[in-house]
């Protein structure tokens, strides 16, 4: 939620009217965000670092977290939304770390959603708290972090890092990056990062799953004196599409198998067979597309 006092230096105004218009920005998404079937959404209000500010800034915004979790609650409980604060405590005004727990309380039966909001966090002090508990598995460090694992992360104001925010929950997750300042982040924002991220192709290091849907690729054992070596099963290479219709690594690839065997060494990482049933339904999908580019056969 980045971009509060520029928002209000802009306009002339104080940096705390800022925060204020960025807490009305909060209301709006997470009124929006379970329409999207997002089930868990983790804002950032309030990092470690961001001490560093004046102190009359520091009052502000925990007054603002404060009066959010009090006046706010009824509304999340309607909504079916919970609420959680991540973070430390032990730094918070008293009235502040109060009103944090009540609404955590009024707000724990809240099942559409689970709204979680960072107060005085740090993600790599809880990366190092994690640590003392000497994990042996990811799952340990997993189950040891307040928020789960992130699959869209989207920042606003135009900046392109974390900021120390969710470092190993982020491990596989999408980043938007929107120049948008937080106070006029809109509900229609954040369905259209929605949409980017629901278009892009989520592999987690395996082979894309819509050609092993097609059956054009099917895993087969891996070479045992090259360990590194990916072998894999794809149609006979005269209903390959032309390497110009491909990009990435499966035009680089299509584009080898073009070359006469003398050329292919580039190629050893991969071994090529017949498949029967890849071609039949290769096949079966050409009749149905008509004349259309062999290309289009690939595509997700």
């Amino acid at each position: 939620m980045d971009g509060n006092g520029r928002w209000a230096q802009a306009r002339g105004l104080p940096r705390l009217a800022g925060h204020r218009q960025g807490v009305e920005a909060i209301c709006r998404i997470v009124r929006a965000a379970p329409g999207l079937a997002i089930s868990d959404l983790s804002l950032y209000a309030f990092s470690s670092d961001n001490w560093r500010r004046p102190p009359e800034e520091c009052a502000g915004i925990l007054a603002m977290i404060a009066e959010f979790a009090t006046e706010d609650a009824p509304e999340l409980v309607a909504q079916g939304v919970r609420l959680s604060f991540v973070g430390r405590r032990d730094r918070l005004p008293r009235m502040v770390a109060a009103a944090m727990l009540g609404a955590e309380v009024a707000t724990v039966t809240g099942r559409r959603m689970h709204l979680r909001v960072a107060v005085d966090y740090s993600s790599r002090e809880s990366l190092l708290e994690a640590a003392h508990a000497r994990p042996r598995t990811c799952e340990d460090i997993d189950r040891s972090l307040a928020c789960p694992s992130v699959d869209l992360l989207v920042r606003t104001g135009g900046e392109q890092r974390l900021s120390d925010f969710l470092l190993w929950e982020c491990a596989y997750a999408e980043l938007v990056f929107v120049s948008k300042l937080w106070p006029d982040f809109a509900a229609a924002d954040l369905a259209s990062a929605v949409a980017e991220f629901q278009a892009r192709s989520r592999r987690f290091g395996a082979v894309p799953a819509w050609l092993l849907r097609l059956g054009l690729l099917q895993p087969l054992r891996a070479c045992p004196e090259e360990a590194d070596i990916v072998s894999v099963r794809i149609v006979e290479m005269g209903m390959l599409p032309a390497p110009r219709h491909l990009g990435g690594r499966l035009g680089e690839f299509c584009a080898a198998l073009h070359q006469p065997l003398a050329e292919r060494r580039e190629v050893r990482r991969l071994k090529v067979q017949p498949h029967a049933a890849g071609l039949q339904r290769l096949a079966a999908l050409k009749e149905m597309d008509g004349d259309r580019s062999r290309a289009s056969t690939f595509m997700p």
